[in-house]
This record gives C-alpha cells, structure tokens and sequence, in this order.
C-alpha cells in the first residue's frame, strides 16, 4: 500500500470538507463550491488510487444508502410526470446532496487511533473527522458571536432581535444550522474530553464554541426548536451523564424559571404565538391555516403528491378562508411530515421518515459495550443532530433549506462512520 498517494488523499478531502462544514452557517454559495469540491476529489481519488489498492478505505456498502437511492428514483418520477418538468427539475437540484453520506464515512474511517502516530494523518495535531468537526462548530462560533454583539448593540431585546446568521437568508432556516452545529459541537467536546492525546487548545476552543453556539441557537428564537432541545437535550444527557444528569436537569430547571420569572419580554414572546380564536395574523395561526390546506391537498391526492412545482399552482384550491401572508401564497407548509406528503405523496413520506427512524433502529441494536468508546458521545449526538431535525420539522420546513439538509446528511454521515468504527474496534472478528 502505497501510504504517501492515501494522505495526500485524505488531506485534500478532508481540508475541502471542513471548509465546506465552516461555511454552513454564512453562505450557502461558499458551502456549495467547497461541497462540489469535496466530491470530486473524493470521486476522482477513490477511482484512481482504487486502481493502485492505495485507496482508504474500502467504501462499505450500507443498506441505508438504499433510501437515498429510491428518494433520487422518486424525485426523478416526479420530474417526468410534473405539470412544470423543468421547474421541478431545478428544484430536485439538492439530491447531489445526499452524496455527503459516503464521503463522511471515508473521512471517519481515516481515523486511526490504534495506529502509530508516524502513520497518521494529523490536521493542527487533530485526526481528519475531528478537523471538519473543529471548522464546523470554530464557524458556527463566530457567526454565534457576531449575532451576540449585534444583539447587545440594538438593546438586548429579544422582541426585536432574531438572529440570522451571516447569510440574511432566513431566521429559521439559521435556527436548524444553530441547533444542528450546536449539538454536534456537545458531542465533539464529551469525545475530546476523553482523548487523552488531544492538543492543549482544543477544550478551551470547544468550551467556548458550545457557549456561544448556545447563544446563537436562543437568538435565532425557534420556539419549535426550544421544545425539540428540552427533548433532546434529556435524550443526550441520560445517555452521556447518566446520574449526573438528574442533577443537571434540576439546576437547569431552576435556572429556566429564574429567566422566566425574570424575563417580561421572554414569557411576551411565547405568548404571543399562541393560537387566537377567530384571528389569522399570528405565526401560529397562519401555520394551522397552513396545515389545513395541505391536508386537504393530501385528502385529494395522497399516494403521488403535487411536487414543488405542482404546489403554487393548486394550493389557492385548497387555502383556508381568512387565509393571512404566509397561509395566503406559501412556499412551504411549515411542517416537514405533511411538506413532504403534500410534494411527494405517501410514497415519499414513507422513504423521508426512513431517513430518521432508519438510524434509531441501527442505534438500538448496538451492543451495550460501545459505552466505553471514546466515540461514544459523538456518536449519540449524531443521533440526537438528525432527531433534533425531526422535532424541529414538527413546526418547520428544515428539509427544503439547502443548508439545513446538507447538515442532515453530514450527521448521517457522522453517525454511520462512527458507528462502523466503534464496531471495528469493540466486536471480536474471527
């Protein structure tokens, strides 16, 4: 095996990847350049050093990658038989997305712990999954502090400060990198925590990441994602403090009704989304307004959907009356479920819940010795960073945020290289 053609490898396709992780949350143009790059280099490297058996690792076929592959098959049915091909082709432009899956999984499978230290390959002293992972949440960070300073210039009000990242693009599509880059980053710092060979810098850098990116995540105000934290956030804990974790929760608890009884302007600002009998004005009312309307799309068309170019064109057909801005002409329905029903139909619905419930399952049937790992938190918060998306998606339309989505796929990626790692190390093999 040729060891010098491997890490010039895994050097130019680990840097390309953790460039396009750092720009996840500023801009979706800079993501898709260094995404696009990544992907080529890994394509055009694993077919060439393929040939020369210089190529790490051996691309592991996964029964998962079967659904994005019927998801790709299904979209493209819906282009051929769409009202409007061409705009629903443009608009199945992210399914090179899901591309992510294998490409992460060959840059976990790159590291080597076990190995010599003369053999690795080290980015800043940190093993290539652990460089994405420290561009990702290093990023996150900044973009985290500038929103904090922009937040105290204008007054520290929550009532008229919601943050958006650096992109402007949308505060919700920002309140999904926020909560997806931020529970990665707890991940991250329980893994380095027990690297005994971690560099000096890393926890002070990982401890102020995960501050900041908690800051970010409560300035975004995604009350949907508030709710999906308290439930992951438990999930996470009980499994990463165990019996610390009841003492964590309290004094969180404690500490959240301090800030509630304390706070005129935080109970204002859920209070204020709260349904009003007879009124179509409020975010919460437009989004029921919403979700009738698609309902009654799904009624009348169930199994195939209208696509994304169908919706605009027949949702007037089935809008609510006293319909108000958003729930008049919407581009999204503000809940991934019926979204992805309303577009796809049944067919497709059935294959996007797969997407999350596919990776529970993998994690239930983990033997309990993997514990131990020291990937173990990494690989929890994995799980919790696609879960997280499915309670946001409650209230939300995180999977047609090109952003948010590209994250989705970086955490599956995680989540199934780890997995297979923490496998290779802690199952006897005859």
């Amino acid at each position: 095996m040729n060891d010098t053609g491997t890490k010039i490898r895994i050097y130019f396709v680990t840097l390309c990847t953790a460039l396009y992780a750092a720009t996840a949350s500023v801009a979706i143009s800079f993501q898709q350049i260094f995404y696009a790059l990544a992907l080529i280099l890994w394509l055009v490297s694993f077919v060439m050093l393929r040939k020369s058996g210089t190529a790490l690792p051996r691309l592991q076929w996964r029964t998962y990658y079967l659904l994005p592959l019927f998801w790709a098959l299904w979209r493209i049915i819906h282009v051929l038989i769409s009202e409007r091909p061409i705009e629903e082709l443009i608009q199945a432009r992210e399914l090179w997305l899901i591309l992510m899956l294998p490409l992460l999984a060959d840059i976990v499978a790159a590291l080597q712990f076990s190995r010599a230290k003369t053999q690795e390959v080290r980015f800043l002293g940190l093993p290539p999954l652990f460089f994405v992972l420290l561009f990702l949440v290093g990023a996150g960070a900044l973009v985290g502090l500038f929103n904090t300073v922009q937040f105290l210039m204008q007054g520290a009000n929550l009532l008229f400060y919601r943050a958006e990242g650096l992109n402007n693009n949308n505060a919700l599509t920002y309140s999904g990198t926020a909560a997806l880059t931020l529970t990665m980053s707890v991940g991250f710092l329980f893994t380095a925590r027990k690297w005994r060979e971690r560099p000096r810098y890393l926890m002070p850098v990982l401890w102020i990441a995960v501050l900041l990116l908690i800051a970010a995540f409560i300035l975004a105000r995604s009350r949907g994602g508030f709710i999906a934290f308290l439930i992951l956030g438990g999930f996470m804990s009980l499994l990463l403090l165990r019996k610390k974790a009841i003492f964590a929760w309290l004094a969180l608890a404690v500490l959240a009704l301090g800030v509630w009884f304390s706070s005129a302007s935080l109970r204002t600002v859920f209070t204020q989304a709260l349904p009003k009998p007879g009124h179509h004005t409020g975010t919460f009312e437009q989004r029921l307004d919403m979700w009738q309307g698609a309902w009654g799309m799904i009624k009348a068309k169930p199994l195939v959907g209208y696509g994304d170019a169908g919706f605009p064109l027949h949702y007037p057909a089935f809008r609510v009356e006293g319909a108000y801005e958003q729930a008049f002409h919407p581009s999204h329905v503000h809940n991934d479920l019926l979204n992805t029903w309303v577009l796809y139909g049944s067919v497709g619905l059935a294959i996007f819940v797969l997407f999350f419930l596919w990776p529970l399952w993998d994690y239930l049937r983990m033997p309990s010795a993997i514990r131990e790992h020291e990937l173990w938190p990494l690989f929890v918060a994995a799980l919790a960073s696609i879960w997280f998306m499915v309670f946001m998606g409650l209230s939300q339309c995180h999977f047609t945020d090109e952003e948010v989505q590209s994250l989705l796929w970086l955490c599956v990626g995680v989540f199934y290289g780890v997995r297979d790692r923490i496998l290779a190390d802690t199952v006897p093999h005859e």
